[in-house]
């Protein structure tokens, strides 16, 4: 029952990576219309610079290819590109305009207004299908989860940026060490799940998909006698050292 599920959200996603390719030429050439008809101007359906501003729209304003970059960029970035785009854009159409004399039957006032407003629907129309996008590709991957072999600074600081980071879809269970909650001094947002002897036992009963292990080095043989009990298992595993520093 799953693989028709997959398929209409790949299906979705498509779609929605289509129109966002060809977005850009729709709402640079309506805003041209617009600021065409509202100057009293007439539009001229057949004209050249209407093909050359589509083209251009979609070959140079587009949005990121890569799944992560879709996922984790920032409104910010995706403002800046696409006013660094539509400057480019504008430089790349004024030269073929002057070459080939296809923006000669433009008064000069439409192409400036043009030039000021356009920018502003992208970036509108951009952030909504980016967060249209974001939304379609968060709910296409599945959660996995993820616990912690070992409790410290980095462990903890580890946890606490994939729980705050949606995007990569971790969930931290907790953690696993042979000393006592008490001992360990555990900040409130952590979870001791058991020790380390309980590990092997959880990700076989509850399928974890990722292991960090976060052993001091000197304790290289309690590390060793941890991933020989977990060799079995299919969980991906990470080891964190105890002297990592978080900018």
């Amino acid at each position: 029952m799953t693989q028709p599920v997959l398929f209409k959200q790949s299906f979705l996603i498509a779609v929605l990576a289509v129109i966002q390719a060809v977005m850009p030429a729709v709402v640079a050439v309506a805003s041209l219309y617009a600021t065409i008809t509202l100057l009293g101007k007439v539009f001229d359906r057949s004209s050249e610079a209407i093909v050359i501003v589509a083209v251009l729209c979609v070959v140079l304003i587009q949005p990121p290819r890569e799944v992560t970059t879709q996922i984790t960029s920032a409104r910010m970035s995706a403002v800046i590109d696409v006013i660094f785009r539509w400057l480019l854009l504008l430089g790349v159409l004024l030269a073929v305009g002057y070459v080939t004399k296809s923006l000669v039957e433009y008064p000069r006032s439409v192409f400036i207004t043009w030039a000021v407003v356009t920018p502003l629907a992208l970036i509108v129309v951009t952030l909504l299908m980016q967060e249209v996008m974001h939304r379609f590709l968060m709910s296409a991957f599945d959660s996995r989860s993820a616990i912690f072999a070992g409790y410290n600074n980095s462990s903890l600081e580890l946890a606490r940026r994939l729980t705050n980071n949606p995007a990569m879809r971790l969930k931290v269970a907790g953690f696993f060490d042979d000393r006592s909650p008490d001992r360990l001094a555990m900040e409130p947002d952590a979870k001791l799940v058991g020790t380390l002897n309980d590990l092997s036992k959880y990700v076989k009963e509850n399928g974890t998909d990722v292991i960090f292990v976060a052993l001091p080095i000197r304790h290289l043989k309690r590390v060793m006698n941890l991933l020989d009990d977990l060799r079995d298992t299919t969980a991906s595993i990470y080891y964190v050292p105890d002297i990592f520093v978080f900018d």
